[in-house]
């Protein structure tokens, strides 16, 4: 296969990933608006299983493009081992190729956008949870004068 099937076929892997990794993202955050933790923790851990091989998928996206031949050594060998253009890449192939892989890192980038976009709403979500929580404590309490729970068990 050659080098740039074997990116297109691991960008569209990522994005597959990541378009699953928002799904479960969403269920997490229904979860905390309802308060339902143990459907927070299970997709808390689902998300943690979707993030492993998409770290290794992105380790292997970078792999292929250092180990690409053909392309200008401008674009093989960035400041940084990890600072690869696609985008300086794409001015390097034909045509053809350059929208198939233009094509698939849209779609990764797009989903990437969206996990952001959804970890800052979470972000805000829990904090406000964080406070509603620790309001009701006072309250309970008595502005915390009380204990929540008799210690004479």
């Amino acid at each position: 296969m050659k080098k740039i099937e074997q990116l297109a076929q691991v960008l569209a892997m990522e994005a597959e990933l990541a378009e699953n990794l928002i799904d479960v993202m969403g269920q997490k955050q229904q979860a905390i608006v309802n308060m339902l933790s143990d459907q927070l923790a299970d997709a808390v851990q689902r998300e943690e299983q979707l993030l492993v091989p998409l770290a290794e998928l992105e380790q292997e996206r970078l792999k292929i493009l250092r180990n690409m031949k053909g392309i200008s050594t401008d674009v093989a060998l960035a400041k940084h081992k990890s600072d690869i253009s696609l985008d300086a890449l794409m001015n390097a192939l034909n045509s053809d190729d350059a929208f198939r892989i233009a094509d698939r890192a849209t779609r990764l980038r797009s989903a990437i956008y969206k996990i952001f976009k959804m970890n800052e709403q979470n972000k805000i979500l829990l904090s406000h949870s964080r406070r509603f929580v620790k309001e009701t404590l006072r309250i309970i309490t008595d502005n915390y004068k009380r204990q929540l729970v008799d210690q004479k068990i």
